[in-house]
């Protein structure tokens, strides 16, 4: 068998498309020569494939099937097309052509919102089918921010999330030994993945591999950071406030961020307690954090998550964020939000520069502490410092 190869099929009827050599997960169906040469053939003879109980199946084009339809009518599409064309430079009458054409795409278009609703069907009767073990866990990537772990920890267990994935982005002290510090009740809700060496785009891989291992442990699974912190402010638990959304693929939960509170040093005490101004620099921005309901959603980024057709995610007013989207102006907080302890202390903050990124494309800034603490332009220093991606005290 070789690993590298990996059938595309389709999502309803188990039709073959192709096959795959990329982006190979280990939920895909690998096949080997003679399974290619399966494929090759059945194409070469106008045939379709099917993957139907771990085996190859060759069968007659069936026209009503929703690719060979959909690919005819496109076929149709793209002949009338030309003939419009050619009439028109002819000065003929293309009348009826064109009601053609539109009744094609009409056809097109009845085809998608069946295929969508099929689709849709099919997953909530999978979702309905599935025994989860947890209905709401968390996942984190995370590299030396162990100092801020337990308080974490202990106030989403308090807010109802009931298991923690956690990825360990080359922490100096391994997040595994760290959280053998932790009591039996809380270390049993976690479980940790070594996430050291090079990522494409750290923070993604590690959300994509969350969303794919696990989709199928728990319900719902929120992504946010080990400075950020969920709060519900209606009354009741994060599961209990989840279950209102339930047809939706995510619930966008909006940030409040927060500034140092005048801290150039960094002292004891919880971040909640240390931490109680809300920075001017970010009110109505938008920006914010996403729980998504992983069989519902085809892959995360870092605020939000691509979703499976027919399926939306949506903020505590049911208003529709965009596929990836990492803001919604106008979305409220007054049932949820997530606390942002952005900048933390002028010590911390070039503490978090020095650190490293698990995203490649943002690139914090030394100078970027007085966009959100304004009030402390007093300590600034004439010193330059830009956190790079994926430090490592290995490089």
């Amino acid at each position: 068998m070789d690993e590298k190869i990996a059938l595309v099929l389709d999502e309803l009827s188990n039709k073959v498309l192709g096959y795959k050599t990329n982006d190979i997960t280990e939920n895909d169906i690998r096949i080997n020569a003679d399974g290619i040469a399966v494929v090759q053939q059945a194409c070469y003879d106008q045939k379709d494939v099917y993957y139907i109980d771990g085996a190859l199946v060759v069968r007659d084009k069936d026209p009503n099937e929703y690719n060979n339809k959909y690919d005819m009518l496109g076929y149709e599409t793209g002949e009338i097309q030309s003939r419009i064309k050619r009439g028109i430079a002819e000065r003929k009458d293309v009348s009826e052509l064109m009601t053609r054409a539109e009744h094609i795409r009409k056809e097109i278009e009845k085809l998608k919102t069946a295929r969508v609703e099929q689709n849709k069907a099919r997953l909530i009767a999978e979702q309905s089918a599935t025994k989860f073990k947890y209905y709401c866990s968390v996942c984190l990537i995370i590299r030396d921010e162990n100092e801020y772990l337990k308080e974490w920890l202990e106030w989403h267990i308090a807010q109802g999330v009931e298991h923690f994935y956690i990825y360990d982005h080359d922490s100096k002290q391994p997040v595994s030994e760290f959280i053998k510090t932790l009591d039996d009740g809380i270390r049993e809700k976690i479980t940790v993945h070594a996430f050291g060496g090079s990522h494409g785009f750290a923070q993604h891989d590690a959300y994509n591999d969350c969303l794919n291992r696990y989709k199928k442990e728990s319900r719902w699974i929120g992504f946010i950071d080990a400075d950020e912190m969920v709060r519900v402010k209606c009354g009741c638990t994060l599961p209990e406030l989840l279950k209102n959304y339930e047809r939706y693929a995510g619930l966008f939960m909006l940030w409040i961020v927060y500034d140092a509170n005048g801290q150039i040093k960094k002292s004891s005490g919880s971040l909640r307690e240390r931490f109680t101004h809300v920075t001017p620099t970010y009110e109505d921005d938008g920006m914010g954090k996403t729980f998504i309901q992983p069989m519902f959603v085809k892959s995360m980024v870092t605020h939000n998550g691509f979703v499976q057709d027919g399926f939306t995610v949506v903020d505590e007013n049911c208003t529709v964020v965009g596929d990836g989207e990492m803001r919604l102006y106008g979305c409220t907080d007054e049932l949820v939000c997530v606390d942002h302890y952005y900048t933390k202390s002028y010590e911390e903050w070039k503490e978090k520069m020095r650190r490293g990124s698990c995203d490649p494309i943002y690139s914090r800034k030394y100078a970027d502490f007085f966009i959100y603490n304004p009030d402390m332009e007093y300590c600034r220093e004439d010193i330059v410092i830009e956190q790079k991606y994926e430090v490592s005290e290995k490089q």
